[in-house]
């Protein structure tokens, strides 16, 4: 994080910040402010300290995102919920068009109709910018479900071998870089190269949510916690309304790959 520093962004080849990022191109400090819960959260206390202390002393706070499949089973009343079911099968779409790309991750959009299926046309399209939708739905229907489906199809981005060291698959083969990780312009042509610039929510959410899909429900549970729209943990204190009731509630026993597979 120290390149990006004072700056929304990481260019990780550069080794430089990058100002302009999603939300405009104010000097927020984005990449630090987005690592804060995540460093926190993983224990990371060096790390956190000297972020945490970056944000009290120089930063000023004077001055659409891509729908995931788990917004819908978010807002689902159980598993015979259209909406919930509309979620597994968005989910479904976005992993069929990880594992159909030659780099194993995910292009901005893609098309389909007229012999094409779920390919991205434009070249503006076939950019993988480190985004974090489709893994954070492989988290929500992995707590809901408990198919391991969800767990396997993360396992092809991340590879888990002890508590808080990840050693990656896509991620680190196609994206990693001397100084992070970069966005792809191509994911079907590895040889096109890095856009250099490690977007702020890579950290805050994709990292995030690739690891809660293989940590114990008790870390953040559910029915106390909601993360926002850049994955950071809000307290729920409601106790009135969620009374004494785990929510939510798995939907079922674990199960085999049904769900992305389609059958």
């Amino acid at each position: 994080m120290k390149h990006a520093r004072g700056h929304n962004e990481l260019k990780p080849i550069s080794l430089t910040g990058h100002q302009p990022f999603v939300l405009g191109s104010l000097p927020m400090g984005a990449t630090i402010v987005d690592a804060l819960d995540t460093l926190y959260m993983m224990n990371l206390e060096e790390e956190f300290n000297e972020a945490r202390n970056y944000v009290v002393e120089e930063l000023n706070f004077d001055q659409v995102r891509h729908i995931s499949g788990g917004m819908f089973v978010l807002g689902a009343t159980g598993p015979q919920d259209p909406w919930f079911q509309r979620g597994v099968e968005i989910t479904r779409t976005c992993n069929y068009t990880y594992a159909a790309s030659v780099t194993q991750l995910g292009p901005e959009s893609f098309t389909f109709g007229s012999g094409v299926e779920g390919v991205p046309l434009k070249s503006g399209h076939k950019a993988y910018l480190l985004r974090p939708e489709t893994v954070e739905s492989y988290f929500y229907l992995w707590r809901f479900t408990k198919d391991e489906a969800y767990r396997i199809a993360a396992l092809k981005v991340v590879q888990v071998y002890w508590l808080h060291f990840f050693v990656f698959k896509a991620l680190e083969k196609y994206a990693r870089t001397a100084g992070g990780y970069s966005g792809l312009k191509d994911v079907n042509s590895p040889e096109s190269g890095h856009d250099d610039v490690q977007q702020s929510f890579f950290i805050a959410e994709t990292l995030k949510y690739l690891y809660l899909i293989f940590s114990e429900d008790t870390l953040f549970p559910l029915n106390r916690w909601v993360f926002n729209s850049e994955g950071h943990p809000l307290p729920v204190h409601n106790e009135v309304w969620l009374g004494n009731d785990i929510w939510p509630k798995p939907f079922a026993q674990p199960t085999s790959c049904s769900r992305l597979s389609g059958n």
